[in-house]
């Protein structure tokens, strides 16, 4: 690729909110988690589920599953003390229910042979925690698509949306 190619593909990404009124083609959403089945993952593992989804209601249950979340949330304390930087975005949280799709992407949970041995050595040594609690920083449990020419939105993950995304799953 080359820098301007590159340049204009980031200078290019944006955020949707709004779509139109109209399906999107299967083989665009199938283009798109093909995509993301290229993102790096820890491990090589590929250790994720995508799930298509077309139906209004089970849209509308996981915005209704994150608003809920993210109401209860803005209600504690520490949101509190965050004033307007927060309000705005619980407020918005749901804003893909109106999306005609969505692909939930689903990450069992990876742990390397150098996770293993800074958790056990973590107990015990200060520096192997610390450099354990670095890494969890860096670390990236999920990659997601969510741009297909502007007409997806985004995975949202909530212990209340898993009902119904049997809808079409598709494994990495």
């Amino acid at each position: 690729m080359k820098t301007t190619e590159l340049d204009n593909l980031i200078k290019g990404r944006r955020s949707v909110r709004a779509w139109q009124n109209k399906p999107v083609p299967e083989e665009e959403l199938l283009h798109a988690i093909e995509l993301a089945t290229y993102a790096p993952n820890a491990g090589n593992q590929q250790n994720w589920r995508f799930y298509v989804i077309l139906k209004r209601e089970i849209i509308n249950s996981i915005a209704d599953a994150v608003q809920s979340n993210t109401d209860l949330m803005s209600s504690w304390p520490e949101a509190n003390k965050l004033g307007d930087a927060v309000t705005g975005m619980f407020k918005r949280a749901s804003f893909f229910r109106a999306a005609p799709a969505a692909i939930a992407v689903a990450a069992s949970q990876y742990q390397s042979p150098v996770d293993k041995i800074l958790e056990l050595r973590g107990k015990t040594d200060p520096k192997a925690m610390q450099i354990r609690e670095w890494r969890n920083i860096a670390d990236s449990k999920t990659q997601s698509v969510s741009f297909c020419r502007g007409l997806l939105a985004p995975d949202f993950a909530s212990d209340g949306f898993r009902h119904g995304l049997d809808d079409r799953s598709f494994a990495g």
